[in-house]
C-alpha cells in the first residue's frame, strides 16, 4: 500500500504536466528579450558599481591614513 503511493507520486513528478510550459533561453532568444534584464538595468548597475568603487576607494584611504597615524604615535 505504502509503496504504491510512493510509486504514484514518483510517476506524477516524472511526467510533465500538459498545461505547464517552461520558458527556456530559446524562447527568449526568439523573442529578442532577456529573461532577467529590463531596459534600464545596465545603466543603473553601472552607476551602483561606480558608487561602490568610490566608497571602497575612499574607505581604503581612510584606513591607511588611520594606520599611519597610529604608527606615528608609537
Amino acid at each position: 500500500m505504502h509503496q504504491e503511493r510512493v510509486n504514484a507520486l514518483i510517476r506524477r513528478v516524472k511526467e510533465p504536466s500538459g498545461g505547464l510550459h517552461l520558458i527556456g533561453h530559446e524562447d527568449f532568444a526568439r523573442s529578442g528579450r532577456s529573461p532577467t534584464r529590463r531596459p534600464g538595468d545596465a545603466k543603473e548597475c553601472a552607476a551602483v558599481a561606480d558608487l561602490a568603487f568610490a566608497v571602497v576607494l575612499i574607505g581604503g584611504f581612510l584606513v591607511l591614513a588611520l594606520i599611519l597615524r597610529g604608527l606615528e604615535r608609537l
